[in-house]
């Protein structure tokens, strides 16, 4: 992105590929697995940060931002960054639950090294009573003009059974919903809840048995995104 500040042919150069940019997926994984993956495909195409545990991968039409799933608070804070720098430009964006609950606190009036030690702490007691916490904020922000994903028409949320608090914290940091999206321009918000059981990308063994009633936190959820206004733009997968 560096090459943008050369001169303004190189500017139109990289503005014009970003734009063609349509699909954003930004994965909380072990880094280690992803890179492992592409060497054995004998692609080489994800490409490390320098600094923080973050990999990229750039293709035609989609990029894929992956961080780590023991990531610092310089990670979150970078995340933050290259997630708000190609918000702009995609139109169908694919997130986990837990980058979802990262871009609120970002667009809200805490800091994101006050929430991520709260993550951590809810990480450090586990499900049971990391599943009733809650982190309120009294401050709203002010209103911007232009939503996090202006050009959005499809959002997806991954979340796996046990990372339902994530979506129900949403509504915590006094964001408005329409700060995300562009509610005339955006066709589908679906959220795809993953059985832990199936889930391969995180090793988190039994605790969707400690899940306590998950249809509260998605009602919470639901309520937030305001569903009903949204009907058939709304949909909830199980996988």
């Amino acid at each position: 992105m560096r090459l943008r500040r050369v001169n303004k042919q190189l500017n139109h150069v990289v503005e014009e590929r970003l734009q063609s940019q349509i699909y954003l997926d930004v994965v909380k994984c072990d880094l280690l697995d992803v890179m492992r993956e592409d060497e054995q495909s004998g692609t080489n195409d994800v490409y490390p940060h320098r600094r923080h545990n973050l990999l990229i991968n750039i293709s035609d039409r989609s990029i894929t931002l992956f961080v780590a799933d023991h990531w610092t608070s310089r990670d979150v804070s970078c995340l933050y960054r290259c997630v708000a720098f190609f918000a702009k430009y995609a139109r169908c964006i694919t997130i986990d639950a837990a980058i979802a609950e990262l871009i609120v606190v970002g667009l809200s009036t805490m800091k994101l090294s006050r929430w991520h030690a709260f993550e951590t702490y809810v990480q450090a007691v586990g499900p049971i009573v990391a599943n009733e916490l809650h982190m309120k904020v009294t401050k709203s922000p002010q209103p911007i003009p232009i939503p996090f994903f202006p050009l959005a028409t499809e959002i997806t949320i991954r979340a796996l059974t046990s990372d339902l608090s994530h979506l129900s914290r949403l509504p915590d940091y006094g964001v408005s919903v329409r700060r995300l999206f562009n509610e005339s321009t955006l066709e589908l918000l679906r959220i795809n809840i993953v059985d832990t059981a199936s889930a391969s990308r995180y090793e988190v063994g039994s605790a969707c048995r400690h899940i306590k009633r998950p249809h509260k936190h998605m009602n919470t959820f639901k309520k937030w995104v305001h569903a009903a206004e949204l009907r058939e733009k709304y949909v909830q997968q199980y996988s």
